[in-house]
Formats: C-alpha cells, structure tokens, sequence
C-alpha cells in the first residue's frame, strides 16, 4: 500500500496510532495535489486509489482556493488514473452536495443542490466531474460520508466534527441554534464502504449519511455516559443567520477566520434537516452498513478522547 500525503511526519502518526509500521510494507510518499508529476510518479505501479484529500474550510476567505483545487484535484487523478491504468478510483465527497436537501427523502441518486457556500460549492463542481467521468466510462466510485465522528482521529488538534464533542465536554461552545441537528456517522463504517468499494459493489455512488441526531439529543447522551451535567445553551435560529452572515464581512474586511460563518450555519441547519429523511441503500445492501449506533460513535469517540489525552478526567466523568 502506498499513501501519497502532503506531511509525511502526520501520515507516519497517524499509521503508529493505528499500530502499523514497517513490517506491514506501507510506502509514505510526498506529493501535494498541485504537483502533476508526483501525482503520476506516486500512482505509478498501484492497482487503485482511495482519494480522501481536499480544502476543508468553512472561512469564506479560503473559497477560491476551494474553487481551484478540490474540483482540479479531483479531475488530476482520475486522469492520471486513466493514463495509468488503474483499475478503480473511489473518491470521498461530503453529505454536504446534497445541502440543502432538494427533497424530503435523499439517497445516493438524489439531485445535487445548488450548495450552501464556498466549500459545499466546490465540492459540488468536482461533484460533476466525477459524475462525468463515470458517465464517460471511467471506474469512479464517490462516496458521500455525513458527519463523520469515531476514535483515533489524526489530526492533533482535531476535525472539526470531534472537536465539537471536545468542546461541549470543556463547556466551550457558547451556543448552538435551535433545532439544529448533526448527521452523525461513524468513521469505521465510512472505512468499510471505502475499502468495499475498491474491489466490490456494483454502484457508482453510496451515500453514508449517519443518523441525523438532535444537538438537544446529543447533549443528553454526553451527560449519559460522563454521568456529568452538560449544558446546552441555545438560541432563536435568525440570530444565527444573522450573525454568519454578519461574520463573512467581517472575515473579509479582516482577512480572519470567524467562529461563526454564514456556511457553517447553514450546514447546521440544512446539513441534518429534520424533515428529510437519508437513505443508506447501495452502501447497506452492498457492504452491511451502518454496523454502529451512533450512541456506541459517541462513547467510543470520546473513550479515546480522554485515552489520547485530548480530555482531562473530569471533561470525561464516568468514562475517566
């Protein structure tokens, strides 16, 4: 197996985290997704690839760069792809080209929609071409992960949807919108349609939603396991919608990137909409999915949390 990556240091941490080394034959190769060539020279001898790297930035100020790479990245390896003769490629999107939802119920064959912001747009444009790739003939597979939460997250200060777990057991998010809900999947289970996907199944998208969870639910829950009070402050929606997009003007007067942002309100309250229904078929019929609730995510996320010492024990309670 090779990993091409942008910091080799992090991939090495990140394999050791989940007990793999030298022994287990996994080649570390520098490439970033600008560079063609040490994308071709990286592919060179693989059978398929597995592409997860992208921008992910709710920061308006980040948007043009989205807009170049995340869809020019995509388009480079699947040609690179073709040009090599590489058997498949299954390239991770987001839950978040389907937001807002452009019906009551969404699956894998719903309608894109028209974004929400600069990173759900950018996601959407290499959306298309994945889509035109596969329409063309080419063995591209996408799958579209929700929230995605579990143990041993790589990051050192951690994604954006752990940290929000992180922050809620430290009493440091202030508020939250009512109403709003987060569509919660486990990482083991988006790792099991990714690898299922390069040698089996029979589609060309899966949608791997999660549960959409209430913020209210997913306090309690919190509260459950720690055996902790844990407040969830919440407020009108509006107050929300205004202060984003009262953020991204400042974000760009400033060049800062704000705490809130008209997008990441947004994705709150369309990303998990609780009219809309998400459906998990192909990737359950194909690959047995879900195989976790999202109440076990929760715990197990957090168990190793504190075991990774990104929460004391009193953030942890019961589970300490």
């Amino acid at each position: 197996m090779r990993c091409l990556v942008r910091n080799v240091d992090k991939a090495a941490a990140a394999l050791q985290m989940h007990g793999l080394g030298e022994d287990d034959k996994i080649d570390i190769v520098e490439a970033d997704l600008t560079d063609v060539e040490a994308l071709r020279a990286g592919l060179g001898g693989v059978n398929s690839v597995v592409h997860v790297a992208a921008i992910f930035s709710l920061n308006p100020n980040d948007a043009a760069k989205m807009a170049e790479l995340n869809p020019g990245s995509v388009d480079t390896i699947i040609s690179l792809a073709g040009e090599l003769g590489l058997a498949k490629v299954v390239y991770v999107s987001t839950m978040g080209v389907y937001v807002p939802a452009a019906a009551d119920h969404v699956d894998a064959d719903t309608p894109m929609s028209a974004g929400c912001g600069p990173y759900t747009a950018s996601k959407i444009a290499a959306e298309k071409v994945a889509r035109a790739a596969v329409a063309a003939g080419a063995p591209v597979v996408t799958v579209y992960p929700g929230g995605v939460l579990g143990p041993r997250d790589p990051n050192p200060d951690l994604s954006d949807s752990q940290g929000v777990l992180r922050d809620a057991l430290k009493g440091k998010v202030p508020f939250l919108p009512k109403g709003a809900s987060i569509p919660i999947v486990d990482v083991r289970d988006v790792g099991a349609v990714c690898a299922g996907a390069l040698d089996d199944g029979s589609h060309s998208r899966y949608l791997v939603p999660g549960e959409p969870v209430a913020t209210t639910d997913l306090w309690v829950h919190l509260g459950a396991i720690t055996e902790r009070e844990i407040k969830l402050r919440d407020a009108p929606s509006f107050v929300f919608v205004a202060s984003g997009k009262m953020s991204d003007v400042l974000a760009r007067i400033t060049k800062k990137k704000m705490a809130v942002t008209d997008e990441s309100v947004k994705m709150l309250l369309d990303g998990a909409a609780n009219h809309v229904t998400y459906g998990w078929a192909p990737a359950q019929d194909d690959f047995g999915v879900p195989a976790h609730d999202w109440k076990d995510t929760v715990r197990d996320t957090v168990t190793w949390m504190h075991a990774a010492g990104h929460i004391t024990d009193r953030d942890a309670g019961a589970i300490a």
